[in-house]
């Protein structure tokens, strides 16, 4: 298994003036349910020292995990940034969840909306598969999956592939197969059980081949 860098999010300190960084305890259970044991690394927000960080951790793969709107806070904008120049540079394979797909997005040039659409928040709806995949799934293309985010992917204006999309049309995946870059609008880690898509889709990008 490759070890994998993982961004974190803002979290306020009550009563305390300094930045901190968190991550939901969500994840480590996912990624135990992937059977990834710990390989992976935390990336703190460092701004110009992201990369550098990731590097002396020889990360061989990065997930941009969500939470916080995209302009919400400079440091980590500019910390995802540069982790995700980073790792395009040294050909790792990156998934982009929520906030880290939307990452993704203006990264390959595309354009975000900002909603306050109920359909989006705090809700669960269905999105269709709409590529051919490059990996193992032969179960049904319109899955059920959870909805947290303000801010929607204008179609049509990113160079990226589209890989999933809402009833409306709107974008809820996206891929770079070739590259093995890929983000998810909906939030794998904070399911009860693995969905089977997801868990396609992390072990493509991830795993080593021989395991």
């Amino acid at each position: 298994m490759k070890k994998i860098g993982i961004s974190l999010r803002t979290s306020n300190a009550y009563d305390y003036e300094e930045d901190r960084d968190a991550i939901a305890t969500d994840w480590y259970h996912f990624l135990n349910s992937l059977n990834w044991k710990h390989d992976w690394v935390l990336l703190p927000s460092l701004g110009n020292n992201s990369a550098e960080y990731a590097k002396h951790h020889n990360i061989e793969g990065l997930i941009l995990t969500g939470g916080d709107s995209i302009g919400s806070n400079a440091r980590r904008d500019e910390s995802e940034k540069l982790l995700l120049e980073f790792a395009i540079q040294q050909r790792l394979p990156v998934l982009g969840v929520c906030r880290g797909l939307q990452q993704l997005y203006l990264y390959y040039g595309g354009k975000l909306i900002n909603t306050d659409d109920e359909q989006h928040i705090a809700t669960r709806h269905q999105v269709k598969i709409s590529t051919t995949l490059p990996f193992e799934y032969n179960e049904n293309l319109t899955i059920d999956v959870n909805s947290y985010h303000s801010q929607l992917l204008a179609p049509g204006t990113s160079h990226i592939d589209m890989m999933a999309q809402d009833k409306a049309g709107f974008i809820e995946g996206i891929i770079d197969a070739p590259n093995k870059i890929a983000g998810i609008m909906w939030h794998p880690e904070r399911e009860s059980d693995c969905a089977s898509f997801d868990k396609a889709l992390f072990n493509w990008l991830f795993k080593d081949k021989d395991i």
